[in-house]
Parts: C-alpha cells; sequence; structure tokens
C-alpha cells in the first residue's frame, strides 16, 4: 500500500518514517533548492511504500500529482533503481548518470515524467545499508534550464548522507538512537555543544538546559547558536533530524 503525502502533512502525521520523508525535504532543501524534491522507500523491488513530496507551484501540478505520476513512470520499470542497483550502499548519483542508462531512453520517467514537467538537473540520493530492507531515497529535481547543482550543494548532500541514513534507520525501529558516528556533522560539535544539542533535540528547553548543566542560559542559547550556525539548521526540529533523534 502506497503512502503518498506533502512533506508539511507528513511532518505533522504521526507516523515516524512520514515524518523523517518530511523533515529530509525541508532540511535538505534548505541548502540545496530544488522545485521538486521526493523521499522514497521501497520495501521490496518493486513497490515503492512511502513517498513524501515537496515541490513548487511552478511545476504547475500539485504535490500528490507529481508524486503519483511518478510512480506510474515506474511502476513496470525503474531506471533509478537500475542505476543505483544493487550496490547496498549511500551514494550520489546526477542526470548524466541516469542518462547512461538504457532503461532510462525513452522510457515512461522520461518522456511522461522528466519532459512533461519541463525537469532538468536531478540528483538522487540513495540511503541503503545492508541493516535494512528498505531502500531510502531522495529525489531533487531543477527546472530545465536552471542552474546545474554546484560542487558545494553535492558537496553538503554527501556530509549529510550519514545523518539522514542514521536518523531514517531510527525511524524504522532498527536500533533506536544510537550515537552520532565519526564524520557526520555532529561530529563538528564541542564535547559541551554536543551535550547541550542532544537535550534540546530530546526537548529541552534553555531554562531546563541551563538548570540541568548548572549554566547560565544565556550560555546554552549561545551554544545553541554555534550548533545551529555549525549544522546549518534553524530550528529544534532539524536538529533532532540532524543528531538522528525520532520526532
Amino acid at each position: 500500500m502506497v503512502s503518498l503525502l506533502g512533506h508539511v502533512d507528513a511532518i505533522q502525521g504521526g507516523d515516524p518514517l512520514a515524518q523523517l520523508g518530511g523533515l529530509a525535504l525541508d532540511f535538505v532543501t534548505r541548502m540545496v533548492p530544488a522545485p521538486l524534491c521526493m523521499f522514497l522507500v521501497n520495501g521490496d523491488e518493486d513497490n515503492y511504500s512511502l513517498v513524501t513530496v515537496k515541490s513548487d507551484p511552478i511545476l504547475g501540478a500539485s504535490q500528490d500529482e507529481l508524486g503519483r505520476r511518478y510512480l506510474e513512470c515506474t511502476e513496470e520499470e525503474d531506471p533509478v533503481l537500475d542505476l543505483i542497483g544493487d550496490t547496498r550502499r549511500t551514494g550520489l548519483f546526477d542526470t548524466d548518470q541516469l542518462f547512461s542508462v538504457e532503461s532510462f531512453e525513452d522510457s515512461r520517467l522520461e518522456q511522461q515524467f522528466i519532459e512533461e514537467f519541463d525537469l532538468g538537473p536531478v540528483l538522487i540520493l540513495s540511503l541503503w545499508e545492508e541493516s535494512s530492507s528498505q531502500h531510502c531515497l531522495l529525489l531533487l529535481a531543477r527546472s530545465f534550464g536552471e542552474a546545474e547543482y554546484s560542487e558545494r550543494e553535492k558537496g553538503f548532500l554527501r556530509h549529510a548522507a550519514p545523518l539522514l541514513g542514521q536518523s531514517y534507520h531510527c525511524a524504522i525501529g532498527m536500533g533506536g538512537m544510537v550515537a552520532p558516528l565519526p564524520g557526520t556533522l555532529a561530529a563538528e560539535l564541542t564535547p559541551r555543544e554536543l551535550e547541550i544539542a542532544e537535550l534540546a533535540a530530546h526537548g529541552a528547553r534553555n531554562s531546563e538546559i541551563a538548570e540541568r548543566l548548572n549554566i547560565a542560559p544565556a550560555t546554552v542559547k549561545c551554544h545553541m547558536h554555534n550548533v545551529y550556525g555549525k549544522l546549518g539548521i534553524t530550528s529544534r526540529v532539524h536538529l533532532a533530524l540532524a543528531l538522528g533523534v525520532p520526532h
């Protein structure tokens, strides 16, 4: 059964995986703007069990329609999954690589989705690990003629991938909360910043953090400002996503 949601409805809903999808789209598109961004999860080789969509009205279609059309165009054959293959690893793939897939040329995905909605540069972030039977994709598409994704934007996605992957596995109940992985964005924080960030991500207010750590509220506020700046985020919701805390 397919669950198809706009990203705001997904965030406000009660399903952890859907919430993660909506938050991931919101988080990623703040740093890598794209008129269309989709979070997809397939539970087996053929079917997507969840699609969360964030889109811009300039595409001329609703989020529901865009998600539904994508699923229709990949129902029989999915060139995106062909591109990613069975590597079972996190990876970033772009338009040139998609066009190199034999099944993409003249496919329904190309003719009835990419061309019909006048989409141009495409980026696909694959989050697929051995520990999971579900494959998670983050697909971003710009309008035809827009600038290609920059190396800075691609670098951000590669950097964010471990965070998104960790949060994804938390959302599907595989291991629950775990410590931030070395090399992720969380590793950029000082021990004190990380301590405060984890408390904030779990819902503690600045005053509560200050009392617990026996420091001034102004100090907590200063540390939180530094955390937001280092992680490129603007809210506690995004902080929870960055640290892999189920929202």
